[in-house]
This record gives C-alpha cells, sequence and structure tokens, in this order.
C-alpha cells in the first residue's frame, strides 16, 4: 500500500506545490511563481521533484498521465520502487546518487513502471535542487514518453528494409543523377549489381558510367544526355564489366527530374540485371536453327534397327546440313582417335586425301564432344561421342579440310545426336541390363543380397583352403525411419544413394559392399592378415557419414550409422553364422548409443537368445494373466489429500520371476507388442478408475494416469482406443492423463504436435514425464497442449541434505515458478524423505509422488487407502511428518 502523503503541519491539508493554480493563495507570494507552476503543470513532459532520501516531493499533470498514480498516491512515496520496474531500481539508484553528487544527467534512456504494471520507454533528465547555501536537498527529474518515437523509428527502418528486399528480389537498383553538380547517387542494389565497394564509388558521372565495356560506353552516355536534352524516357540496354573481369547485361530506364520552374535538371531511374533473361533468349534462338537438325538425327536414331544403320544416317545427316562434309564413325570396342591432340593431324590429313574409311592410330576420346584445330595443317576435326548415359559407344568424327571454327550450337546439337544415337545401344543391351538387375540393387547399384551371399560363400571356401580370415560386417543406418516418415521417401531413396556413395568410398580394394535391404548394408573384408584391418574398415564407415549429406535442393541431413562385425574361424562358419552374428553385434552397437562398432562375442549370442525368448514370452503374458497393473498415489502437497494414481505396469514371469519394466519395455518396443499391450494398459486403467467410482463415491475426482510410448502416440489407434475406453466407462475424460517422456515430444516436435492435437479434442490432459532430464525448452511447453510436468526424480534426490541443496533448490524452485507461470500443475516424482517432502512443500509444489507417501498398490489396497482415508492421508504421511507411515511399505 501507498504511504500517506505529506501533510503541512500548519493546515493539515495535503499540499503539493506542483500543484497550486492560478488565483489559489499560493499564487500571492509573486506572480513569477504561479506562472512556472502554470507553465510545469501545462507541460507535455512529466516533471517531478524528490528530497534526499528519494522521496517524491512534487508531481505535475503529465507525470499522472504517463504513470497513472494521482499526486495523493505518490507524494511521500519512494520514487525508485514506485516508478521503475525491479530490474532497473539499482541503476536508478546509482543515478540518484551522481545527482545528489552535484551532476546533471541528460537524456538518460530507462524504463517506466506503469500503475498497470505495463513497462514505457522514457528518456529522462535529472538535476540537483539546490538551496542558497549551495546545499543540495534534492533532485528534480523530467520524463518524456518516447512510445510514439521508438514505433515511428521501427516503422521507418521496415519500410527501408523492403525497399531494400524488393530490390534484391527483382535485381533492379535506382539511380539519380544531377547534371548541375554532375554528381550520381546509387542505391545499394546497384552497388551489387556491379560488385563495386561504395567506398571505391566516388559519385560522378564519370564513375557512373566507368562499368559500361568500351564498346557500349558511348551508346549509354548519349542516351542519358538526350535524356536529359529531350525530356524522352531512357531505355537502353548494354553490357557492364565488374572488378573481377565478369561481364554482365543490364537494363536502365529512366526520366528526366525537373527543379521547380519545370527545367530538367537531371535523371532517375533504375537499373536492372538482366544477364539471365538475355541468356535464355540467345539460347532460344540457337535451339531454333539446330531444331532441323537434331529432329533428323532422332528420326535416324528411332528407325535403325542396329546402331551401325543408324551411325550411318546420322553421318549423312549431319554432313549435308553443316560445313564438315567428311565424317566417319569409330566404335568403342577399338582404341578411339582424339582430335585435340595435334601430333595426329598430319597422319589424318593424309588419311583423307587416300583412304579416308581406315584409321591406322586411335586414342581415347573424351565424355563430350570436342573440338580441336591442327597446328601444322589445315585440316579440322570434331569428335562426338554417342552416349549411353556417361559410357562412350562410339565416336563420331567429321572433318574439313578448310579452316573452320564449329560454333556452340552445332556442338550442342551433335551431343544431342550422340545421346539420341545412345538410345540404340540402350535398346540391344536390354536383356543383359534385366540380368544384371537380378545381382545389383536397383536403387544404388551395389551387389544385393544373392550376389553378397554368393562372394561370401566362395571367400569362405577359398579361405579355408589358404587358412585365411575375413570378416562380414552388418551395418544399418540410425534414424533413417525418422528421415522417411518426415521428409518423404523420395529423401529416404537420396540418402540411401549418398550414403553408398560414401562408405563405398572408404573401403579397402576387394572389399564388397552391397545393399542387404531397407536401411541395412553389409561388408565382406576379405583376406584379413590380422582382425585391426576390420576395424580399421569399421572405423573409416562410421567417421564416412561424421558431415552431414547434402540432397540438394536446401535438404541436409545428418545420420549415423550401427556396425556390427563378425570374423571367420570358428568350427561353425558359414554365411548365414557370420550373417547372424554380425547383425546381433549391430543390435548391441545401438544398444550401446548408437554411431559405433561391436564385435561379436559369444555372450551377445547369449543376449540375442534371451531376448528373443523374452520376446516369445511376451507375446502370450497378457493372455496367461502375467501381467497386471498397480496404481501408485499422487498426493497433494498442500493438504495430503489423494488427487490422483499413476498405473504402473508389472510382469510376473513364470520362470524369472517379477520382471522391471526396464527389462521389457524396450523389447515391447521393438517388436511393435507395445501397441496391444499398451491399449490393453489404457482399457484395464480406465476400468479400475470406473470400478473405484462405483465402489467409493469419494473417488469422483480422482485423475487416472497412464504412460504412453512413442510409438503408440504414432499410431494412428491411440485416440479410438482412448475415446473407446472413456466412452465404455462412462467416464469424465478430464480424469484421465496420458504421460509422455519429454524425449519422445522432441524426436519429432511437429509430427508429434498434431497427434497431441488429436488427444486434447478427444478431452483428456496430457503430462509432460522425466521432465528436465532431456531439452527442456519453454519452446515446445508453448506449442504443445500440455497440462501437467512431472519433475525427474533426479533433481528431487538433491533435495535432502548435503552440499548440492542449495542448487538444487534452485532449479526446483525455477521449474516450479515456470509451471506455475505457464498455468501447468507440476507433480514431483521420486520423494523418498520427509526433507524431501518438506522442501517441495515450501517451494510451492502441487502434487508429490513416492515411496515416502506410498509405494505402487494393487487395487485393494489402494481402494482400501481410500476407505481409510477418504481421499486424505493419515497426518503422520503427510508433509513434514518425521515417522514413514505403514502404507509406505506397500
Amino acid at each position: 500500500m501507498p504511504a500517506p502523503p505529506v501533510r503541512n503541519s500548519a493546515t493539515e491539508e495535503t499540499v503539493n506545490p506542483m500543484l497550486v493554480r492560478p488565483g489559489d493563495p499560493a499564487g500571492e507570494t509573486g506572480g513569477s511563481v504561479a506562472d512556472l507552476v502554470a507553465v510545469i503543470e501545462r507541460s507535455s513532459d512529466a516533471i517531478m521533484t524528490c528530497d534526499r532520501l528519494g522521496r517524491l516531493l512534487t508531481w505535475n499533470r503529465s507525470a499522472e498521465r504517463l504513470w497513472g498514480w494521482g499526486p495523493s498516491e505518490v507524494i511521500g512515496q519512494s520514487s525508485v520502487e514506485l516508478l521503475f520496474p525491479p530490474h532497473l531500481q539499482n541503476d536508478i539508484r546509482k543515478l540518484a546518487q551522481r545527482v545528489l553528487a552535484g551532476e546533471t544527467l541528460e537524456d538518460i534512456e530507462t524504463e517506466a513502471r506503469r500503475r498497470d504494471g505495463m513497462l514505457v520507454p522514457i528518456a529522462v533528465n535529472c538535476s540537483p535542487l539546490v538551496d542558497e547555501t549551495g546545499t543540495v536537498h534534492g533532485g528534480s527529474l523530467v520524463a518524456r514518453d518516447m512510445s510514439e518515437l521508438r514505433l515511428y523509428q521501427a516503422t521507418l527502418a521496415e519500410s527501408e528494409a523492403r525497399l531494400r528486399d524488393a530490390e534484391a528480389l527483382a535485381h533492379a537498383g535506382m539511380w539519380l543523377w544531377d547534371a548541375a553538380t554532375d554528381t550520381v547517387q546509387w542505391s545499394d542494389e546497384l552497388h551489387r549489381i556491379h560488385a563495386l565497394d561504395p567506398r571505391h564509388f566516388d559519385g560522378s558521372l564519370a564513375a557512373h558510367l566507368a562499368p559500361v565495356i568500351a564498346e557500349d560506353r558511348d551508346r549509354v552516355t548519349e542516351a542519358m544526355l538526350a535524356g536529359l536534352r529531350t525530356g524522352d524516357a531512357l531505355e537502353i540496354d548494354y553490357r557492364i564489366a565488374r572488378p573481377t573481369g565478369e561481364r554482365r547485361w543490364v537494363s536502365a530506364r529512366g526520366t528526366a527530374t525537373t527543379d521547380s520552374s519545370g527545367r530538367r535538371v537531371g535523371l532517375r531511374g533504375i537499373c536492372q540485371d538482366v544477364t539471365d533473361a538475355k541468356a535464355a533468349e540467345e539460347a532460344l534462338r540457337r535451339q531454333a536453327s539446330l531444331l532441323h537438325l537434331v529432329q533428323r538425327i532422332a528420326v535416324a536414331a528411332n528407325e535403325a534397327t542396329t546402331l551401325e544403320a543408324a551411325l550411318r544416317s546420322c553421318l549423312d545427316a549431319v554432313c549435308g546440313h553443316t560445313a564438315w562434309p567428311a565424317g566417319r564413325a569409330v566404335f568403342a570396342e577399338a582404341e578411339l582417335w582424339h582430335v585435340a591432340e595435334p601430333d595426329r593431324f598430319g597422319w589424318i590429313r593424309q588419311a583423307l586425301a587416300g583412304r579416308p574409311s581406315a584409321l591406322a592410330h586411335h586414342v581415347r576420346v573424351g565424355r563430350a564432344p570436342v573440338a580441336g584445330q591442327a597446328t601444322t595443317a589445315g585440316v579440322v576435326g570434331i569428335g562426338v561421342p554417342v552416349l549411353v548415359g556417361s559410357e562412350v559407344a562410339a565416336v563420331l568424327e567429321f572433318f574439313s579440310v578448310e579452316p573452320a571454327e564449329p560454333s556452340d550450337q552445332l556442338m550442342e546439337a551433335l551431343l544431342a545426336g550422340g545421346i539420341q544415337l545412345g538410345r540404340v545401344v540402350e535398346r540391344t543391351r536390354a536383356d543383359r541390363a534385366l540380368a544384371e538387375q537380378a545381382l545389383h540393387d536397383p536403387l544404388t547399384g551395389l551387389p544385393n543380397r544373392v550376389l553378397f551371399l554368393n562372394r561370401l560363400n566362395h571367400a569362405l571356401s577359398r579361405n579355408e583352403r589358404q587358412r585365411n580370415r575375413l570378416a562380414v560386417l552388418f551395418l544399418d543406418l540410425d534414424g533413417f525411419k525418422h528421415v522417411n516418415d518426415s521428409l518423404g521417401h523420395d529423401v529416404g531413396d537420396a540418402l540411401l544413394v549418398a550414403v553408398a556413395r560414401r562408405l563405398g568410398g572408404v573401403l579397402r580394394p576387394g572389399d564388397t559392399l552391397a545393399r542387404f535391404g531397407g536401411d541395412e548394408f553389409t561388408v565382406l573384408c576379405d583376406q584379413l592378415t590380422d582382425e585391426e584391418q576390420a576395424i580399421v574398415v569399421a572405423r573409416r564407415l562410421a567417421d564416412a557419414l561424421v558431415d552431414p549429406i547434402d540432397l540438394g535442393g536446401g535438404s541436409e541431413v545428418v545420420v549415423s550409422i550401427s556396425i556390427g562385425v563378425a570374423f571367420s574361424g570358428r568350427d561353425d562358419d558359414s554365411a548365414d553364422h557370420l550373417l547372424r552374428d554380425a547383425d546381433v553385434a549391430m543390435y548391441r552397437a545401438k544398444e550401446q548409443g548408437r554411431a559405433r562398432w561391436e564385435v561379436f562375442d559369444v555372450a551377445m549370442h547369449t543376449r540375442a537368445a534371451y531376448r528373443l525368448e523374452v520376446v516369445k514370452d511376451l507375446r502370450r503374458a497378457r493372455e496367461l494373466g502375467q501381467m497386471a497393473l498397480e496404481y501408485q498415489p499422487q498426493v497433494s502437497m498442500v493438504d495430503g489429500r489423494i488427487l490422483g494414481v499413476e498405473a504402473l505396469l508389472r510382469w510376473r514371469h513364470p520362470q524369472q520371476g517379477l520382471l522391471s519394466p526396464a527389462e521389457f519395455i524396450p523389447l515391447a518396443e521393438e517388436s511393435q507388442l507395445i501397441l496391444p499391450i499398451g491399449s490393453w494398459v489404457i482399457r484395464e486403467a480406465c476400468a479400475q478408475l470406473a470400478a473405484w467410482q462405483d465402489e467409493f463415491p469419494g473417488a469422483a475426482d480422482l485423475e487416472m494416469c497412464v504412460n504412453v510410448s512413442a510409438r503408440q502416440l504414432a499410431s494412428d489407434d491411440l485416440v479410438s482406443v482412448v475415446s473407446a475406453a472413456i466412452a465404455e466407462h462412462r467416464l469424465d475424460p478430464t480424469k484421465v492423463c496420458l504421460e509422455i517422456t519429454e524425449s519422445v515430444l522432441m524426436e519429432d516436435a511437429d509430427f508429434y504436435l498434431e497427434a497431441l492435437r488429436r488427444l486434447f479434442r478427444v478431452g483428456v490432459r496430457v503430462a509432460v514425464d522425466d521432465f528436465g532430464i532431456g531439452y527442456s525448452s519453454l519452446a515446445y511447453l508453448r506449442r504443445f497442449p500440455v497440462d501437467v510436468l512431472k519433475l525427474d526424480r533426479a533433481f528431487i534426490e538433491g533435495l535432502g541434505t548435503g552440499a548440492d541443496t542449495t542448487q538444487a533448490r534452485a532449479i526446483v524452485r525455477a521449474v516450479i515458478e515456470m509451471a506455475h507461470a505457464l498455468q501447468l500443475t507440476l507433480v514431483a516424482e521420486g520423494i523418498e524423505t520427509a526433507d524431501q517432502a518438506a522442501a517441495l512443500c515450501r517451494l510451492g509444489c502441487d502434487l508429490g509422488q513416492g515411496y515416502w507417501f506410498a509405494r505402487p498398490q494393487s487395487p485393494d489396497a489402494l481402494l482400501d487407502l481410500l476407505r481409510r482415508g477418504g481421499l486424505a492421508l493419515p497426518p503422520s504421511t503427510r508433509v513434514g511428518a518425521v515417522a514413514r507411515p505403514e502404507l509406505a511399505a506397500g
């Protein structure tokens, strides 16, 4: 509450010297004082004075408008605490000390805290108040609201940014020429078009024309002068040269500028980079001129039944259409002649004159058309490959005894013709290609499972005779399913191709890389002298995927690979056994954190067999009645009432006894059994809640919490399972809470956001479990429809006694305050001591769960607990109790 205003000792009336109005008794002390008071009252700036202790003495109307406080509410109050936000108060006090020391402060920018809590930007001037003896007895403060100025500045900056963006998008910059001063101004985009540093542009007309190439400069100069002279619009295209030597086409458009008398004094306009447009126009023209030739070659390729016939038709078409009258075709079976080697031209000239059908010497030709002119003779030749993909199947050669330079258009047409002819080759190879595909992966081109097993079996037979060893490496991409689901199968396929290329690039000569299926690859390392050679290969394969993979189109993916290694040399060596062992070692690598390699040992086989046995038993565990739910209370930290319970799955294995969820839930996830098991848990928990409510009316407000896995959340059936269970038992959906771990939500935020929205529409509540040990982001808490945060037990453990208590308290307090600010309920897990419970109570935690209150209970035990205590635990079990209740024993 504000302190009462200062009173006049003589009249006991509230006095504010800054509120004296003209005509009031106070005005009789002198017209100048009254006039000054009136000016201050009418000032648009907030004006106030304070004594040496910072207490407000005077307060004008503008101060009242700015802060929202009336004079009677502020006089005598501390100006620092009342007028400024807490985070600035120390800074304001330091400024006040400088003023009391006699210093005048001007244009201090800070923030005012209004009566309604809003922060307003202000500019402040502070001056000391000095009496006739020179003693500083207080200070004055003049504050101006800067909100409108800040808004104007922001709007102006945004407008300028939009203009720059528009120029950049259009590749167009603005220019302005003042003929009277011979100065030219360029916009930033125009500097970028010319690739000129603004510091090196002196703003003269000469500098404006300097980048124009010499052949176009006079034309541009005359056009600008004509525009100034006649007032006609300027429209001209010309070429410029950048400092690097690169040439660009630009299109300038402009109009004359006039002074107040209408006299033309300069030009203004825009200059746009049209290089790409010019290139497109030229390409279209070239394409049209060669269309006829390309059509003739295409017809020859389509109608021919053999490659020889197609080549003869093509040679006739080209020689009849161009100035290259002599032509010859050479097949790839022989060494191919290359016209770019001058030392061959002397012989070629003789061959053309005597026996043009014979070529005695040949060298390899490149993958693209190559033109060359003899240095010692007048014969010019062109070589054009007939391409099947990137393979050269034959070479077309054209010659002329007259020196000539082939045009780019002709070279492009000939290359297109070579590609058309390559299709004839493709048809003849179709059957052979089909046979080849039977042994290779069609996506990556790698050997497939069949070919890999064939090579592995041959290597085992050979190594048995030579007493050498080999290794099989089984590789599986980590996170490939996530890439496929989130980015699509096309991106997934591109990723597999890129991965195959990287992996193949780090293998030893003679090693075999195969795609085994899906995102699985295998490597055969043959002829090993020691095991370390295969380990080195495994390291290289893992390192090959460290850098992101660029898939083009702005897509960049980071993946890793888990590798299992199995060596030959055992009595039961076979291809199947080696692959099985390498596969087991690979799964061990995934268990150990992924992105690593593991070598197979017998213990791994034992573990794998155990896992298979557990999964087999898990498939029938529900049917055989081996699974049950226990329930652990969630207790109010205020009054000890049981407000909810968490359903916890238990499996009593007939041979191994009670299994921890940590032992079988991961296996259920991997084997997809988590979906039917999870659905059963939801139905069973809802049925139990309904049974409690029927037997004990006090359980009507009890909340049932059920854990949901990542696979369940990704399943399309989850919403229908939850909805059906709620409807069947006529439950209030707000009394059902689904718990999802924080790390699951972060795996694919956009995907799981939609899943949570579907649950939100059902009406159930959602809790984030294990909060704090994962990514803990305020961003996802704001995006996701979350109702509850469950603070992980790792933070609760530090609330006991010890050196880490202070830090643990600070962390827990911050999480609780954040949850409450976001209107979320905070549940603390794993409370095991009275100290922890008491600390959480003092920190304002909403609910607690843990052995201190009660262990997980059977349904009957939990019902008995509710009946004995209503919905409240006995006093001995509440927060701060010193003795553990009998409930803690279960």
